[in-house]
């Protein structure tokens, strides 16, 4: 795990390898571009972990592909996603009632329009 700093707030991010055993007849596997290596399936994985501003929840995210030969394209554009998160109602309080009435009417609206 690493810690990293990302426009929304700290975050951990967990880049990892996972190995299956795969049988030969329970996945149809003939015409991909995936690698067995002794009946083994080696999955790279990212996940990135990011505390919500109420820190009772967590925002995940995960990108995992079997493809070796696409792993820096993909781990790049999954980068710009997580880089791109910005938590907009951050600086809200968080409170059990609905906080139409203690925003302004516009960032209601955007509220609303949102989540219904």
């Amino acid at each position: 795990m690493t810690a990293v700093e990302l426009p929304a707030g700290r975050a951990v991010a967990v880049i990892d390898a996972v190995a299956t055993a795969v049988d030969d007849g329970a996945t149809p596997l003939d015409g991909l571009a995936v690698p067995l290596v002794d009946g083994v399936l080696t999955t790279s994985v990212i996940q990135v972990h990011l505390p919500l501003p109420n820190e009772i929840e967590l925002l995940s995210l995960e990108l995992s592909t079997p493809c070796p030969e696409d792993w820096v394209l993909y781990s790049e554009l999954f980068a710009d996603v997580v880089r791109s998160i910005h938590l907009e109602f951050a600086d809200l309080p968080t409170v059990s009632e609905p906080l139409y009435e203690m925003v302004d009417e516009a960032v209601a609206q955007r509220v609303r329009a949102a989540f219904g």
